[in-house]
């Protein structure tokens, strides 16, 4: 699988389906195996990796040590960092280094990004709009509230008719409270900034009964999250489902996503600290 990885220093800083998944012991797989920035998650004593029944990888919080219980208030929550002063030095600290991935470990805020490149048809639906349903499905601790549906309208060139179709989404993630608006903004902002249109038509023209609808695709997978003093502080994402649509070459993923991060910048910066991204 071709990974690709962009990290830039800005000053803002899965649990997934079936997470029943056994933990991956590190130590036995190669770096070379290990997805960009996933070395996030090895560094964070609260933090492992497994996969997805697809063979992707992915990680979660180790159970126990996530936010709202003892360990993670006595070892991991830095919430009184983040304030008017924090932010203010935060902001001062603007710079570009592709070279040195970000470490939680030193002190550093790093909140990474992963975007799979296929992309999921969305329906009628604008994917910014699909994704802000997360702001009434993720509360203060996180959003594993399950699958739920967005009606939308569907449709294939040359059919007779276009019809109502169902836009599945399955959100997870756990997070420390003080960052939940940044890690939702940051999904929406994922979505609004990869969302393309597209157009199909049909019907019977002869009868006067063509239709056209304008289609959205954005990306299928996206996952956010926040490391600080070498703990996992919060993660959210998110599997949008219809009936696919394409696949995204990597380095169109990654052109994207130094927009993504532009556009977070200035919204969110002083939260999720040093941002960095990966396609795969």
């Amino acid at each position: 699988m071709y990974w690709s990885r962009l990290t830039i220093l800005f000053p803002f800083a899965l649990h997934a389906l079936h997470v029943a998944a056994v933990a991956v012991n590190t130590s036995l797989v190669a770096d070379s195996d290990i997805p960009a920035g996933f070395e996030l998650c090895i560094q964070a004593e609260n933090c492992e990796l497994y996969k997805l029944e697809d063979g992707t990888w992915s990680f979660r919080f180790v159970e126990g040590k996530e936010p709202g219980t003892e360990w993670y208030n006595t070892y991991a929550n830095t919430t009184g960092d983040i304030g008017p002063e924090r932010e203010a030095q935060q902001l001062t600290d603007v710079r570009v280094d592709k070279r040195q991935p970000c470490s939680s470990t030193n002190g550093q805020t790093c909140t990474h990004i992963w975007v799979r490149p296929h992309m999921e048809n969305y329906g009628n639906i604008l994917p910014r709009t699909a994704i802000d349903s997360l702001w009434s499905k993720c509360y203060d601790f996180g959003c594993n509230v399950g699958d739920y549906g967005i009606g939308v309208r569907n449709g294939h060139n040359g059919d007779l008719f276009s019809f109502d179709q169902t836009l599945k989404i399955s959100p997870g993630g756990v997070y420390d409270p003080a960052f939940r608006h940044a890690l939702i903004f940051a999904m929406t902002e994922i979505a609004g900034q990869f969302q393309e249109s597209f157009k199909v038509s049909g019907g019977v023209s002869r009868h006067g009964t063509t239709w056209h609808l304008t289609l959205w695709r954005a990306p299928h997978r996206m996952h956010v999250a926040r490391f600080h003093n070498g703990y996992l502080q919060g993660e959210i994402h998110a599997f949008v489902y219809l009936e696919g649509s394409d696949t995204w070459g990597c380095d169109r993923i990654m052109g994207i996503l130094g927009s993504t991060i532009g556009a977070l910048h200035p919204v969110v910066g002083a939260t999720l600290g040093a941002l960095s991204a990966a396609c795969g």
